[in-house]
């Protein structure tokens, strides 16, 4: 069976037509080896001319399709739409703003020859991937795998449109992945790069909105209370509290990776006690105590820090 009846390309974006005219050039080049596979653009409603600049490649390349939605979905929904569409046997999610290395494209090829589940395109940000939790880590990652769709059970589905509020809705199929003991295959290179993830796309609505109307559960969300919620997926919880031990491939340790994510929480997310409850429902024991210990280790540091400046004036 050739390639192209077995893995579709679906690639999101909304308002990064700079961005993506970079993606597209590098996609349809002649060493592509995706350039002639079923490709369908997902369009949030951009308003900036990515429409129009989509349109002019469908003309030339019969194999792009676009789909432009009635509303913008936010990024995350987009990413759930596009599990939802999957049609084929191997799907591959792609944002607009990513660089590309087709040299070591033949071992994704046979990764899905070899009917493996989950097939690693990117490694290069979490080189070790010898764990459960860099492999966790790697997945963030939207475009660093391509998943079989048969993975996308109903179940799967409903998870991911639930934990889009978590900012990995990706996650839920790779959860079930690790849940069910499927295959994954590990490159010995990556064949993409992470690209722009600039706070013009977070601001765009590319991870969720910051708006004064969003629910401020989605408005205070961060990267690491949504990680957290989203590996309550896995089941066994001694692979949860190892994942969330490794949460950073610089080996910190869960008290130092959360001390340092949770300054955040005081002064870019109003100090949300959901995220604090979330986090502290979530975790082992053990780290509950660290973290009750971290929070409090932060408190001291603000209030010294704040009687210093008071001093100071």
């Amino acid at each position: 069976m050739l390639l192209k009846d077995k893995l579709e390309i679906i690639l999101i974006t909304y308002n990064r037509k700079s961005f993506l005219e970079k993606t597209f050039n590098q996609i349809f080049s002649d060493d592509s080896p995706i350039k002639n596979l079923n490709i369908t653009v997902l369009d949030n409603k951009s308003t900036d001319g990515t429409s129009q600049f989509i349109d002019e490649y469908t003309k030339n390349f019969p194999n792009v399709k676009h789909i432009i939605h009635n509303r913008n979905i936010g990024g995350n929904g987009n990413i759930a739409r596009a599990f939802e569409i999957a049609s084929a046997e191997y799907l591959w999610i792609l944002c607009d703003d990513d660089d590309f290395d087709w040299s070591n494209w033949q071992q994704i090829e046979t990764a899905i020859n070899n009917d493996y589940d989950v097939i690693f395109t990117e490694i290069s940000n979490f080189k070790h991937f010898t764990n459960i939790a860099s492999i966790m880590r790697g997945a963030t990652f939207v475009p660093a795998t391509i998943y079989k769709t048969e993975l996308i059970t109903d179940d799967v589905m409903q998870n991911a449109m639930v934990n889009n509020v978590n900012l990995f809705p990706h996650l839920a199929v790779m959860c079930y992945a690790v849940n069910e003991n499927k295959k994954i295959f590990i490159p010995d290179k990556g064949i993409i790069n992470i690209g722009n993830r600039t706070k013009g796309a977070m601001e765009s609505g590319f991870y969720t909105s910051k708006k004064e109307n969003t629910h401020p559960y989605a408005r205070d969300m961060f990267l690491v209370v949504g990680f957290v919620n989203s590996i309550q997926m896995i089941k066994d919880k001694k692979k949860r509290a190892y994942i969330l031990n490794h949460m950073s491939a610089k080996k910190t340790g869960f008290f130092r990776e959360i001390s340092a994510n949770f300054k955040r929480n005081r002064f870019f997310y109003n100090n949300s006690f959901k995220n604090i409850c979330d986090v502290f429902c979530g975790i082992s024991c053990w780290q509950k105590i660290q973290f009750v210990f971290a929070l409090i280790w932060l408190d001291i540091l603000y209030f010294v820090k704040k009687f210093l400046l008071r001093k100071n004036k």
